[in-house]
């Protein structure tokens, strides 16, 4: 059923209902980069909308191992320009923070999120996670940290560094 789809949407590329026919079947068998490429092409022939944005966002995240790459991110602010409420887009937006080391940031869109959320949101449990998860993060050094490590010898900025990713390790660990 996929092959005669795809086929058909090879001869029939601005078949809207194609795509939105196939993008699913994709999402369903995770292939994200097949499902990012239906998506974009319902994003194309659609008139604009949050949730259509931000499941091409869901797509092009996942096809790229959880990352909220700047392509992303350009969708999310259009999404939550249509739609400042849309779950999936607030979600990401925040993700794209805490990737992008902006741990203050992030924290407070995932706090506003979640205080947004109803208690029986299926996206609540990802919030808590979220939310543990940056908790339980150290701090990134700060400039003046980096500025000592950068005066110290080549030994104790290693010793240094192996504290950091023992530490690190020690906590994926648990």
């Amino acid at each position: 059923l996929i092959v005669t789809v795809e086929r058909h949407l090879a001869q029939n590329p601005d078949d809207l209902a194609g795509w939105k026919v196939v993008a699913p079947v994709y999402k369903r068998a995770q292939r994200w980069a097949e499902a990012a490429e239906a998506l974009r092409n319902v994003v194309r022939l659609s008139p604009a909308s949050a949730s259509i944005l931000t499941d091409y966002v869901e797509a092009l995240v996942l096809a790229n191992q959880g990352v909220v790459w700047a392509e992303a991110n350009g969708l999310l602010t259009e999404a939550l320009r249509l739609d400042k409420t849309e779950p999936k887009a607030r979600y990401f937006a925040a993700l794209a923070l805490k990737q992008e080391g902006r741990a203050a940031e992030a924290k407070a869109a995932f706090e506003a999120f979640l205080a947004d959320t109803p208690s029986d949101a299926p996206w609540r449990d990802m919030l808590l996670a979220e939310m543990r998860d940056m908790s339980s993060r150290p701090p990134a050094p700060d400039q003046q940290t980096m500025e000592e490590a950068s005066g110290m010898s080549p030994e104790d900025r290693q010793k240094m560094i192996r504290g950091l990713v023992d530490g690190l390790e020690e906590k994926l660990k648990a």
